[in-house]
């Protein structure tokens, strides 16, 4: 009976049975207990009426709060993952107040930090920054927050990670896996993050995997490590043919893009034959499908290879320019 009034349509006599759940609760704790379970059942499901939900949340946080207590980290993040914002609220408020993040497996952390109430995501940034080490040590699971839906957690995790990783924390594959979000802001971020913490010796290996992100900006970036790391290497221009592929097949972008890996092939083509044969096979695709006035780079540069290497096999044949002398 005092259940289906709490639940009542009417608000009057849903704040009408508050008194007497409370007095009863205070008296039997196995009421309290059985009338805290059978509420938590019905805030994970669909409201029945509007403002029950609210109601049963501020009944749970008055006089049956300590039967909360016990619920477990299960308990909470079944509130979480309720149908009422106000069950998550509360399955929220539960962990900041009942568990202790060192026994919270980090996957299950950054899952807090993009949850849809903003208390629950301070909680689980509050988590996360008190597990530095943990972080540090499983930084590939944790590192995925940086790429969350809400706007809040990224710009934290921006501050967190830019402030507490420091040189040996970065390793190129943590650097690189913040470029392939397809988020801007993010990609942006992880840009900068190579730029601050780049090692030479990890040159080539960013310049590959660069490579392989379809991202017009991120193409556009790694053309600043084609001539260090590329260069007099036609096997290595070779394993980049479908970046080569990408950047030279955008129709009316990637202008700049396109420009550098136009001089980087004039370049490498006049020094090795082997050079010249990977670039004359990716410019004699390319030709028949991109723009005229790429096609026109591309012809220019096929011309130079062939004048170089007449014997290599080019979509492109030379004619003898006609001499003609006046009468």
């Amino acid at each position: 009976l005092l259940l289906a009034l709490a639940v009542h349509p009417e608000q009057d006599l849903r704040h009408g049975v508050v008194s007497s759940v409370e007095r009863l609760a205070s008296l039997n704790a196995e009421f309290g207990q059985d009338m805290t379970q059978k509420i938590l059942e019905i805030l994970r499901l669909k409201e029945p009426s509007e403002g029950v939900h609210d109601d049963l949340v501020t009944l749970l946080s008055g006089s049956l709060r300590p039967f909360l207590n016990t619920m477990g980290v299960e308990g909470a993040f079944g509130l979480l993952r309720a149908k009422s914002s106000a069950a998550k609220f509360l399955g929220g408020e539960l962990l900041k107040q009942n568990v202790d993040p060192a026994t919270l497996d980090l996957g299950r952390i950054a899952e807090l930090c993009d949850h849809e109430i903003v208390s629950v995501r301070e909680a689980g940034r509050a988590f996360l920054a008190s597990q530095l080490q943990r972080v540090k040590s499983s930084a590939l699971t944790v590192l995925r927050v940086v790429d969350a839906d809400w706007e809040d957690t990224r710009q934290w995790a921006f501050e967190f990670f830019e402030q507490e990783f420091d040189d040996d924390d970065w390793t190129p594959e943590l650097l690189v896996s913040l470029c392939d979000s397809v988020r801007k802001d993010v990609q942006r971020w992880g840009r900068r993050m190579i730029q601050l913490f780049f090692k030479e010796a990890n040159g080539a290996f960013y310049l590959l995997r660069l490579s392989e992100h379809p991202s017009a900006d991120l193409q556009m970036f790694a053309t600043n490590y084609l001539e260090a790391y590329a260069s007099d290497q036609p096997e290595r221009i070779a394993q980049m043919e479908f970046y080569f592929t990408s950047v030279l097949s955008r129709v009316n972008k990637g202008g700049v893009a396109k420009a550098r890996v136009f001089d980087f092939f004039s370049r490498e083509a006049a020094k090795s034959e082997q050079a010249a044969r990977v670039i004359g096979g990716i410019l004699g695709r390319q030709s028949a499908t991109i723009a005229i006035t790429d096609r026109a780079r591309a012809i220019a540069t096929m011309t130079t290879i062939l004048q170089t290497y007449p014997h290599l096999d080019l979509p492109l044949t030379l004619k003898p320019t006609e001499v003609r002398h006046g009468i």
